[in-house]
């Protein structure tokens, strides 16, 4: 019997570290990923990589990944999107839950957590 595939992952997240960290982690259990630390090349990065879930944290530099969420969903309703973010601010997340996000993680996560989530999605 043959193992299911795994899940094509794009993280995006300014921190280059916590980035490598996440690609380091999924890889090593199998996974594709790939990661995307600049804002303007997150559209460009999901449209070639075509991932089935993408990590996104919420403050990439000058640009709110908010906006990037809603231009996400504009393209592509099937991804699925688990917003990262060191905020616990209520209003954002419920902004992110009324733009498509599929769930919600605060840093710092736990990456066997977070595995989780992906799994589940």
């Amino acid at each position: 019997m043959s193992e299911p595939v795994k899940k094509r992952i794009l993280a995006v997240d300014n921190n280059i570290i916590f980035s490598e960290s996440i690609k380091i982690f999924f890889q090593e259990r199998g996974y594709s990923i790939s990661i995307c630390t600049e804002a303007d090349m997150v559209l460009a990065k999901a449209a070639d990589f075509q991932p089935d879930v993408i990590l996104l944290d919420l403050k990439m530099g000058s640009v709110s990944g908010l906006d990037i969420l809603r231009e996400i969903r504009s393209r592509d309703r099937k991804v699925k999107i688990v917003v990262l973010t060191g905020s616990i601010d209520s209003k954002k997340i419920s902004s992110a839950q009324l733009l498509g996000a599929d769930e919600y993680m605060i840093k710092p996560v736990g990456m066997a957590d977070l595995k989780g989530v992906v799994d589940r999605l």
